[in-house]
């Protein structure tokens, strides 16, 4: 979506853009290290809060037909020592929605 967390020109460009589509096409944010991530590599709580306020949840599921998607955030799997909290929380989504 963007190169620079917070990058409130790259921001407004991604929406800039998705908004010609979006009224025909359901868009589905999924975070990444440069959405994400501190100098695109660790996630904290201010990059973490800054991405929840822009795009919305960071991992969530939805259904569309007979085919459920779900929408992890790696980079908390990959790298969960600034948020560990935040990890064991999609941890246990994760676990219910696959049950």
């Amino acid at each position: 979506m963007v190169d620079t967390a917070g990058d409130e020109e790259q921001i407004a460009l991604i929406r800039e853009t998705l908004g010609k589509y979006s009224s025909k096409v359901p868009v589905h944010w999924v975070a990444g290290n440069h959405a994400i991530g501190v100098n695109n590599l660790i996630p904290d709580r201010d990059s973490f809060d800054m991405y929840r306020s822009e795009f919305g949840d960071d991992y969530y599921a939805f259904n569309h037909g007979e085919s459920k998607f779900i929408i992890i955030d790696s980079v908390i799997l990959d790298r969960p020592q600034n948020l560990p909290d935040e990890h064991k929380a999609q941890m246990d989504f994760l676990g219910d929605t696959l049950r």
